[in-house]
């Protein structure tokens, strides 16, 4: 029974909303958006389920903010220097 909710409907469904986001809004927007599934596995998983948050969790989720954090600075900067001649 898991497998075939797992496969066709889950699966399915994932791919088909992920790519017609990707196809309304601009990569960057999709690509930090999906940046955000991990952040809520283990932050649900150390809600709900009681596991431990280790130091490579840990590790893991300082990368994925610093890499948003970058990414939206690298913007900011961007647009307080005006479009590039």
């Amino acid at each position: 029974m898991v497998i075939a909710y797992n496969g066709p409907i889950a699966t399915g469904f994932c791919y088909w909303a992920t790519i017609t986001v990707t196809r309304s809004l601009p990569a960057i927007s999709t690509s930090l958006g999906l940046l955000g599934v991990p952040m809520v596995g283990v932050g649900s998983s150390v809600l709900l389920l009681g596991e431990r948050l280790t130091p490579s969790l840990l590790l893991g989720l300082v990368g994925i903010v610093a890499g948003l954090a970058l990414v939206n600075l690298a913007d900011l900067r961007a647009q307080q220097n005006g479009p590039r001649d």
